[in-house]
């Protein structure tokens, strides 16, 4: 990947949250497992027969999770998973957004599928999940059952077909708010998340197994994210505000500004300025002259939810209604204007890039 820095498991420091871990002699990250018995209110009450005799309720299994030191946005995780053995309630995943202070987390990973207590996401080999911590509140509600747990945002597979002994290489690539994800090199799928991109939380491990399972070949790889840049470049002037300004502004905040020239050229495909959004961290739009090509992509942008600064020219005077209501630094074509729109510009990078 451009512009990538890649750690690997000898770079990375980890602190095991959950469940018991251990580094082994191969190098391998090693998750014990175990299992529990479930609930006494999940048994048959002692003198109440029932009939016909109910099936005795599945063994429950310890989780683990585990985080690196990585706090991750954009870029790739590899990590490879093998399990010593394997039934309806093992699962192994990368977690690639943690939230400290809430326990939320973002994961994708591989599973037996059929966990009983886990209504709605049993069944399938590859998932990609969110976890959305229960309340306080909800937690010490016994009336209702609460609103929040897992949710499946996408999965594919038969659970029935995970295998003990078999190493599975998951792969997650992250560019803005599009999420690729691979099995064993294999393309399985692309997501485009709901939030605008990926805040830059912690990285790490969640499972669930009632034996051993191995994590090697562990490695997180950042690269530079990127700003779509939305302009004319013509006149000269629009292009000066791009190479003395916008680039480097960008550049200074750790963002590479990829500008849309082709936008404005015969046979464009449309899918790729749509890609380019998606992917993007923000999207920086010169909107002075009224240009439908410029409208469109500000609107797939808000349409997306993707952070927009909106750059015009302060003798224009105010925008049509449509683009009224966003934040737009207004600018002078002066030695004063450029030192004002370039603070301007950096302090907001700084807040879309620090969220």
């Amino acid at each position: 990947m451009e512009n990538s820095q890649e750690k690997t498991l000898a770079d990375l420091r980890w602190v095991p949250l959950e469940g018991e871990w251990k580094m082994d002699n191969a190098g391998d990250l090693v998750y014990a497992g175990g299992e529990y018995d479930p609930p006494a209110s999940q048994t048959t009450p002692a003198g109440k027969a029932e009939t016909p005799e109910p099936e005795p309720p599945q063994p429950y299994v310890n989780f683990g999770t585990l985080l690196f030191d990585e706090h991750f946005k954009e870029g790739r995780i590899r990590m490879q998973v093998e399990f010593d053995e394997v039934d309806n309630r093992s699962s192994a995943a990368i977690i690639f957004q943690y939230d400290t202070a809430t326990r939320d987390m973002l994961t994708f990973g591989v599973s037996g599928g059929g966990l009983r207590y886990r209504p709605g996401v049993s069944g399938f080999l590859f998932k990609l999940m969110q976890w959305v911590s229960p309340t306080e509140q909800q937690q010490s509600t016994t009336t209702s059952t609460p609103s929040k747990g897992w949710t499946a945002l996408f999965q594919i597979g038969l659970g029935i077909n995970l295998r003990a002994n078999r190493p599975y290489d998951l792969e997650l690539i992250a560019r803005g708010s599009v999420l690729t994800l691979s099995v064993d090199g294999v393309e399985i799928a692309k997501h485009t998340l709901t939030i605008p991109s990926l805040g830059g939380s912690p990285c790490g491990i969640f499972c669930g197994t009632h034996s051993k399972v191995h994590f090697r070949n562990i490695s997180i790889q950042r690269v530079t994210p990127t700003a779509f840049i939305v302009m004319q470049f013509q006149p000269p002037e629009y292009e000066a505000l791009f190479k003395d300004v916008i680039e480097p502004v960008c550049k200074s905040e750790g963002l590479k500004a990829y500008r849309a020239d082709s936008t404005y050229m015969p046979g464009l495909v449309i899918e790729d300025i749509k890609r380019q959004i998606a992917e993007c961290r923000v999207v920086i739009a010169e909107i002075t002259p009224t240009n439908p090509n410029v409208y469109y992509e500000v609107g797939y942008a808000d349409a997306l939810n993707k952070p927009l600064i909106l750059i015009a020219d302060r003798k224009e005077g105010l925008k049509p209604f449509d683009v009224r209501a966003y934040r737009t630094i207004f600018y002078e074509n002066s030695i004063g204007g450029k030192n004002a729109i370039e603070n301007d510009l950096r302090a907001y990078l700084k807040s879309i890039m620090n969220k």
